[in-house]
């Protein structure tokens, strides 16, 4: 390894760390259990979000980078404390987080897969139980 790569570098340590699939791991096991807390708060439909931006990540098909940024969208959405708080900057506050939530919207579009769906499903369906939806009832489905 070059160290003199690394001391220009300041994301060079960073981005071998997260190469290293222990790490990785330990890692993705580290935002599991806050979505796990998240999910309790959220709710359904906001913690369908977050899983399907942690099963893509998981999954492995998007290049190292794009899967560095949504893991840190994910980590600012679920962890608690906010870098703008809305109470003390106002609008700031709310559109730090939307950017977030937009940029992830994006990705999840371009990169959702029907294997993918079916773990978030299946995961939503153990922590919330089954979703019944209003037209199957309609419909005598």
């Amino acid at each position: 390894m070059n160290t003199k790569t690394n001391e220009h570098n300041p994301f060079g340590n960073f981005f071998n760390r997260v190469r290293d699939k222990e790490e990785w791991s330990a890692t993705l096991r580290n935002i599991w259990d806050h979505i796990v807390l998240y999910s309790k708060t959220a709710g359904r439909s906001a913690t369908r979000e977050v899983l399907k931006t942690f099963f893509i990540i998981k999954d492995g098909s998007i290049p190292l980078g794009e899967r560095i940024i949504l893991l840190a969208g994910i980590t600012y959405i679920v962890i608690p404390n906010d870098l703008l708080p809305a109470k003390k900057f106002g609008i700031l506050g709310i559109l730090d987080d939307a950017t977030v939530m937009a940029y992830i919207n994006r990705k999840l579009h371009q990169c959702m897969t029907p294997d993918i769906n079916d773990k978030v499903e299946s995961t939503l369906n153990q922590w919330f139980g089954p979703e019944y939806v209003f037209t199957k009832i309609l419909n005598n489905q």
